[in-house]
C-alpha cells in the first residue's frame, strides 16, 4: 500500500501539477499513460489532506484541473474532495492575490473599529471581502477572531499580525507593497 509520505506517490503528484500547469489546465491524450499509471495510486484515507496541501504549496490555491486528477488517484467522487478541501478554512479554491489581507471581525475587534480598516481597505485596494484584485497583487479576507484580542483591531497581511491598526498604517503598508518597499 502507498502512502502519500511515500517519494513516489509525491513525485507523482508533482508530475500532474507540472502537467497542467503545462496544458493549462487541459489534460491531453499525450498524458493517459501517465493518468493510467497515477490512477493506479489510490489512497482512501485522510492522507488526502496532505495532497491537497501539496497542491496549495504548489499553486498557492486548489485549482479545479488539479482537484479532478487527485480525485481520480484517490478514487473519490470530486464532490467528496471539495467536501474535504471546503471543510477546512485555509485550502483556497480562489486564486490568491500575492499580498493577502485578513481583517479580523470578532468581538475585540468590532468594539475597536475595525470595521474602519475593512472599509479603508475595501476602497484603497478596489475590492471586496474574498476578492482578488484585478492585477493579483492583493487578496481581501476575513476571520473570525485571531486570539490577539488584547491588541485589537489586528490585521494579519501576508501571515503576520499588526496589532492596533488605522487605515493610515494600512496605507503605509499598500504603498510599500505597491513601492516594494518593506515596512
Amino acid at each position: 500500500m502507498l502512502v502519500l509520505g511515500d517519494s513516489k506517490v509525491i513525485n507523482s503528484l508533482k508530475l500532474i501539477f507540472v502537467l497542467c500547469l503545462i496544458e493549462d489546465g487541459k489534460m491531453t491524450d499525450n498524458n493517459a499513460d501517465f493518468l493510467k499509471k497515477v490512477s493506479d495510486l489510490k489512497q482512501k484515507d485522510n492522507s488526502v489532506i496532505k495532497a491537497l496541501h501539496l497542491t496549495q504549496d504548489v499553486f498557492g490555491y486548489i485549482p479545479e484541473n488539479v482537484a479532478k486528477e487527485i480525485a481520480k488517484i484517490y478514487s473519490l467522487p470530486l464532490s467528496k474532495l471539495y467536501s474535504v478541501a471546503t471543510f477546512y478554512n485555509e485550502f483556497k479554491l480562489k486564486k490568491r492575490g500575492k499580498h493577502v489581507f485578513k481583517v479580523c471581525l470578532g468581538t475585540a475587534c468590532k468594539v475597536n473599529h475595525n470595521e474602519k480598516n475593512l472599509d479603508f481597505l475595501k476602497k484603497e485596494i478596489g475590492i471586496s471581502i474574498g476578492e482578488t484584485s484585478k492585477d493579483n497583487l492583493f487578496t481581501l479576507e476575513s476571520v473570525n477572531c485571531f486570539g490577539a484580542c488584547s491588541l485589537a483591531p489586528v490585521v494579519e497581511i501576508d501571515g503576520k499580525i499588526y496589532a492596533k491598526m488605522s487605515p493610515e498604517k494600512l496605507k503605509e503598508h499598500i504603498d510599500a507593497i505597491k513601492g516594494n518597499d518593506k515596512i
